[in-house]
């Protein structure tokens, strides 16, 4: 029986000096890089970086953090400032 089960990967590029993450499922290595090509040839202007499976799975915390903040002693202060795309 062929298995239909697809691992999570993980395509990270750069913007510039902004990193750009690309979580999606693959069934292997060739339909991951088949998936990053794709990727990479509607968004041209990025620079890949690397491409990588997370068997585990991965927990995305905010959408997008700002690369600095004011420190302000409460974690939830901080959470403020998080921009969500």
């Amino acid at each position: 029986m062929v298995s239909h089960e697809k691992a999570l990967w993980l395509l990270e590029c750069r913007e510039g000096n902004m990193g750009r993450l690309f979580p999606f499922y693959a069934r292997d290595e060739e339909e991951a890089e088949d998936q990053a090509a794709h990727i990479l040839t509607v968004f041209p202007h990025l620079v890949r970086e690397k491409l990588h499976p997370q068997p585990y799975g991965f927990m995305l915390i905010y959408e997008r953090l700002p690369g600095y903040i004011q420190d302000e002693g409460d974690v939830q202060q901080r959470l403020k400032h998080v921009e969500k795309i």
